[in-house]
């Protein structure tokens, strides 16, 4: 990822700090604005293919409200510097505004449980491989995005279709 990349672009700038700060310095703000640049492209990006996907299909676009999410974790150096490194409000940002200059809705939703309750049946989900839960209950499992999905939508009310569990 572009954070991952510059992080150790950075280390690497770090060290020659030592002997010539200067330089250091210099290279730091360069690669610096290299990284927010090309976060920002690519944010962009993103949030144009996913506007001008759901209004080629007359979509409303819903997403969790993450707002405040960087203040509930504490997971250890490297998976703090992980997840706070993430880009997610801006591209939610990105794409509130596109999709409102073209008309379309943006809901947001609780995040609370929406991926680890079963779409169909509410019941407790459990990991089956990677990226992959099953319900407990009634033994529906896909991707843990999609569930997350399903059950944002359902939050909203919305029940695009009838899914049903695997035999």
């Amino acid at each position: 990822t572009i954070h991952t990349t510059y992080f150790s672009i950075r280390r690497n700038i770090q060290k020659l700090a030592k002997h010539k700060p200067k330089t250091a310095q210099r290279l730091l703000k360069k690669y610096s604005g290299r990284e927010k640049a090309k976060a920002k492209d690519l944010c962009h990006k993103i949030s144009r293919e996913i506007v001008d996907f759901a209004k080629r299909h007359n979509f409303g676009i819903v997403m969790e409200d993450l707002k405040g999410i960087r203040k509930k974790v504490n997971y250890g150096r490297r998976l703090n510097r992980r997840l706070h490194s993430w880009n997610f409000r801006k591209l939610q940002f990105y794409i509130e505004y596109k999709a409102k200059l073209e008309g379309l809705p943006v809901e947001y939703v609780d995040p609370k449980g929406t991926s680890s309750l079963c779409p169909i049946c509410g019941g407790k989900l459990a990991s089956n491989g990677y990226r992959l839960l099953k319900c407990l209950k009634c033994g529906y499992g896909n991707d843990r995005d999609v569930i997350a999905c399903l059950n944002m939508l359902r939050m909203r009310g919305l029940h695009p279709f009838t899914l049903k569990a695997l035999p």
